[in-house]
């Protein structure tokens, strides 16, 4: 009998057998999961699960894109293909594999002719940025007219000047005239009015709305023959998103207003967002979009690359003020280390702030070199006791020099083309110089006119079109708001910068927002009179004074601001929290898992803590119905070697075989490993806080955790608990089953489900357990799932079974009586661990929430001491 992977292989084959060169050029090549369920007759879940094994045995294409697409490896319809010479069998675009079909030889030989590459002005085509390059060359150079581009990625990672050398390149290699077009719109400019925004790229008659007395022609008229870079393409309605379909497929597209006639353009489209397409931007929008780009942050490239840019951005600030610059070699260090969490933007931002204030010294003292040196740089950015020690672990020789010297005529010719209007920022330098000189003869002191060069610097750079991108960030809410109140994040914001600055101390965000999050739960709790100071033993206190001080000082400033008393064990652990903060700390955090049933719980949780605190630290590993327990445990396996820095894994889990998982890692790592059950956010958030301080061991983190399970118990039965349905009507029963049934392979529902529900009555009625919906779907998906193992011998283990089945014994022996039934009619054996599993569910279905809670922290701290 044929097996189901070779029967959809077949079927694969067949599809694929009549694809040609032609196809292959006008991008009509593929087949997704759905058509092969449609040709096959399986489900299409069966289907995908057999794609991605074929994948994996080499045997068939996965095509990355929306939708996915697959092919098998025989093709014998194109005659410039070898299955042989093809590089890999994953592509993430069809762009990609077809560059891959051709072997590229085309294109890359076109381009390395080129007697002018405009990429190669790129700091970074050759090293981070060479695939992307690539990808840009293949969307220029497709026949006929290219390919519609997006670019994706963080903020100011430099999609506008990738979208220019697009461009540039495309001229220079006579895709379009030396005349052609290159019209820049940011959608986000008219964003609070569609309408005007519609108008402003698409044109309008007149008449088409009120105060429409005219036609007007819109940019993409303006564009035809070249390229419409629209960025933030997000921010475009999708009505408009819709109006460019025509103007993609066939190269019409109407104004507003129009109806009976259509506009002609030839324009290729390039298109950026910050955001997830996914989530931000038309799924039909999307396809007609086959070259998605993602330009690298600023984390992503090497140190080299980062020293390059800073060379660079110096360059060119001598020239806009058309003096020599000298920099300290300091500041180089600084500029390479520190948290540069806008990208380019900031970098150039941060650069141009620090020109500026050195320029203003020059104005005051008289002298016509720029000296830079740590002083002005711009403080609220830089935590320097970190970034030096960050610092330690690169070691750039800068052959014994102290300084570095950046002169006007340094700058390379395409700089333009890389950073601001250079003669709009010389011609503000100008005017702040002669003003300047104008104030000195009129005798107005030097910290006068000091103070002055500073407030129009600081205007100046704050709403020039580089700071934009700073502008643009705050007016959206920030997502810690949902968290702390903006106006409680801002007063605690202030008290902590204004008391830690004093000591020259500047907290990172992580650290900032931590230590937010950890106040405003200390006020909370005071407020609402939940705090349990009896529960909180005495901790050491810091052996620095200062770090005692200075938390004296905010914990005084926040007593007073909300009228609390606020114990001094909060006080001896901000000293703590900012002593953990020292050089000579070893940082060793302890790691945080989350592991939880479904594809996307575990995952979710962990994205919410980790943009909170904006960090990466918190790891997670989803668990589908359709995973094998086996193959979730190696996951977890290997994660926490990944992720153990030598003070432990906290792992966060939900139900069932998640629990034990604890003890086989320690047993297989060597690593310590502590486990809480019934995961939520908060508990999530709460823990990747803590862990985020050295100072917290991983039992700490687990006793504080347990203390605050209480507060959390609401949320975290509302967040994951199951719907409030009744199980017992027909229809909903068959849902369920049909959902089961979508991840089973052996086992026939229709047959089992009889059996597991007599055997559920008969363990309610002998055991004296109500029934309840979220019992019942437990012991069901569980149950199927663990039959589907017990035909396939790959039973899961029950750790310590002898000392633990105590605790639930008698509900054991029920639920083993019971699936000897089972076991009979399937002609397998379960095993008493897999009946341990079973028998743990109904147990702690049987105790009320805080018993439960209660009991489940015994069983766990009772596995650790065994």
């Amino acid at each position: 009998m044929e097996k189901r992977i070779d029967h959809i292989l077949g079927a694969l084959e067949e599809c694929c057998v009549l694809i040609n060169d032609e196809q292959i050029d006008s991008l009509e090549v593929g087949f997704t999961a759905s058509d092969l369920s449609e040709k096959t007759g399986y489900s299409r879940n069966n289907v995908s699960r057999e794609l991605k094994q074929l994948v994996l045995e080499n045997r068939a294409i996965r095509i990355g894109g929306r939708p996915v697409l697959f092919l098998s490896r025989k093709l014998p319809g194109l005659k410039s293909y070898s299955s042989e010479q093809l590089a890999g069998n994953t592509f993430s675009s069809l762009p990609e594999f077809i560059e891959s079909v051709r072997n590229g030889k085309e294109l890359e030989k076109l381009a390395d002719n080129e007697k002018e590459n405009a990429f190669l002005d790129l700091i970074g085509s050759d090293k981070s940025m060479q695939t992307q390059v690539k990808q840009a060359i293949a969307g220029i150079l497709y026949p006929p007219s290219g390919l519609n581009t997006l670019l994706i990625g963080e903020t100011g990672v430099g999609k506008t000047t990738f979208a220019n050398a697009m461009y540039r390149f495309a001229v220079a290699n006579e895709k379009f005239t030396e005349d052609a077009p290159y019209i820049l719109f940011n959608c986000a400019d008219y964003s609070g009015n569609p309408q005007l925004l519609l108008s402003h790229l698409f044109g309008h008659v007149k008449g088409a709305f009120t105060g429409a007395e005219e036609e007007k022609r819109g940019l993409v008229s303006q564009a035809n023959g070249g390229i419409l870079f629209l960025d933030e393409i997000h921010r475009l309605p999708p009505e408009g998103q819709e109006m460019l379909f025509s103007l993609m497929d066939r190269g019409e597209y109407r104004r507003l207003g129009e109806s009976a006639t259509h506009q002609k353009a030839d324009v290729l489209i390039i298109a950026a967002t910050t955001e997830d397409p996914d989530e931000a931007i038309l799924k039909t929008f999307l396809r007609r979009i086959p070259n998605v780009i993602k330009i690298p942050s600023l984390k992503e490239r090497s140190m080299e690359e980062r020293l390059e840019l800073i060379y660079l951005y110096f360059k060119s600030e001598a020239k806009a003020i058309n003096r020599q610059i000298t920099v300290s070699t300091d500041v180089i260090n600084f500029l390479l280390f520190y948290d540069c969490v806008n990208n380019l933007g900031q970098l150039i931002n941060d650069i141009k702030l620090t020109t500026a204030s050195a320029f203003s010294e020059s104005l005051v003292s008289g002298t016509e070199c720029l000296n830079i040196e740590v002083g002005n740089l711009p403080k609220h950015h830089f935590n320097f006791f970190l970034i030096l020690e960050e610092q330690r672990k690169h070691y750039f020789d800068w052959n014994g020099k102290e300084a570095f010297d950046f002169y006007p005529d340094d700058a390379p010719s395409s700089i333009e083309e890389l950073v601001t209007n250079f003669q709009q920022e010389s011609a503000f330098y100008k005017e702040l110089e002669k003003n300047s000189k104008k104030y000195f003869e009129k005798g107005i002191a030097a910290e006068e006119i000091r103070r002055y060069v500073d407030t129009e610097t600081m205007k100046y750079f704050g709403n020039a079109e580089n700071g934009r991108i700073y502008q643009r960030e705050n007016e959206q809410e920030k997502p810690i708001y949902k968290i702390i109140p903006e106006e409680e994040y801002h007063f605690l914001f202030r008290v902590i910068e204004e008391t830690l600055s004093q000591q020259k101390i500047y907290l990172n965000n992580q650290a900032m927002i931590g230590l937010m999050m950890h106040l405003k739960n200390v006020i909370s709790k005071i407020q609402g009179g939940s705090y349990n100071s009896h529960s909180r033993s005495e901790v050491k206190q810091s052996k620095a004074l200062s770090y005692q001080i200075m938390a004296e000082k905010i914990i005084h400033q926040i007593s007073q601001h909300y009228h609390i008393s606020v114990p001094a064990y909060e006080i001896s652990m901000i000293a703590l929290f900012l002593n953990s903060l020292d050089l000579k700390n070893e940082g060793k955090r302890v790691g945080i898992l989350v592991i939880a049933h479904g594809n996307y719980a575990a995952k979710d949780m962990a994205a919410v803590a980790n943009k909170l605190l904006q960090v990466k630290h918190c790891h997670a590993i989803c668990m589908p119905l359709e995973a094998s327990v086996s193959e979730v445990l190696e996951q977890s396996i290997e994660m926490v070697r990944q992720i153990d820095e030598g003070k432990g894994v906290l792992l966060l889990v939900d139900m069932g075989s998640l629990t034990t998982f604890g003890e086989i890692i320690t047993e297989e790592t060597g690593s310590l490993t502590r486990t809480l059950s019934c995961v939520s956010t908060p508990y999530v958030l709460e823990a990747t806080r803590l862990a985020l301080s050295n100072s917290y061991d991983i039992d700490e983190i687990l006793n504080v955790l347990q203390d605050n399970g209480k507060e959390y118990s609401y949320v975290a039965s509302s967040r994951h608990g199951l719907p409030e349905v009744d199980t017992q009507k027909p229809k909903i029963k068959e849902k369920i089953f049909h959902l089961i049934e979508e991840t089973t392979t052996f086992i026939n529902v229709d047959k089992v489900s009889k059996l597991l529900e007599d055997a559920y009555q008969k363990i309610l009625e002998q055991a004296k357990i109500q029934h309840t919906d979220s019992l019942y779907i437990k012991y069901i998906f569980h149950t199927v799932t663990m039959l589907e193992r017990a035909i396939q011998k790959n039973t899961l283990r029950y750790y310590n079974f002898d000392e633990k089945i105590s605790e639930f014994e008698s509900i054991y022996e029920v639920i083993e009586k019971e699936f000897q039934v089972i076991e009979a009619s399937f002609g397998i054996q379960i095993g008493k661990d897999e009946i341990a599993y079973v028998a743990e569910i109904f147990y702690f279905s049987n105790i009320n929430d805080d018993q439960a809670g209660k009991k489940k922290n015994e069983l766990l701290l009772k596995k650790f001491i065994n």
